[in-house]
């Protein structure tokens, strides 16, 4: 897993064509061998890492609903926003100021069609896809609460 971390003042403080600097990332990372849920708490700490070094905006392109052991796979039902570990400490994180962005995921053409954690967390910000046209791209993952297009 890579997190980027940007504080605030240098995302909107620099000229247009000025880069920002290296961003901060996460010391930690993902399980590459295998698909747990220790990864949603990896995510956690990283977000409490971005909160002590003054990071305003979290950015991941993640998402967890299925883990090779079957006993942690989370449910439809569980993408409520407060049951995941991971979404709710993207909530956490955005009662801190911090500015959570994720993706949508790419299962909109899949069995499992919808965002998954913690795109389902109601305080922080889920960007899905669009095509060349403008038109919502059919793999993207789906909402149940608003798509601005």
């Amino acid at each position: 897993m890579e997190v980027w971390f940007y504080p605030l003042w240098e995302a909107i403080s620099r000229t247009p064509l000025e880069p920002l600097r290296e961003p901060l990332t996460s010391p930690l990372s993902e399980n590459a061998p295998a698909e747990a849920i220790i990864e949603e708490y990896n995510w956690a700490a990283a977000a409490e890492y971005a909160d002590s070094a003054g990071a305003d905006i979290i950015n991941s392109s993640l998402g967890y609903t299925r883990f090779d052991d079957p006993s942690q796979d989370h449910s439809y039902a569980d993408m409520d926003g407060n049951t995941t570990p991971i979404s709710r400490a993207a909530d956490i994180a955005a009662t801190k100021g911090i500015v959570v962005c994720n993706s949508a995921g790419n299962e909109g053409n899949g069995s499992w069609f919808r965002i998954s954690a913690p795109s389902d967390a109601d305080s922080i910000l889920c960007v899905g896809a669009v095509d060349a046209t403008s038109l919502y791209a059919s793999f993207s993952g789906k909402g149940r609460l608003l798509m601005v297009i």
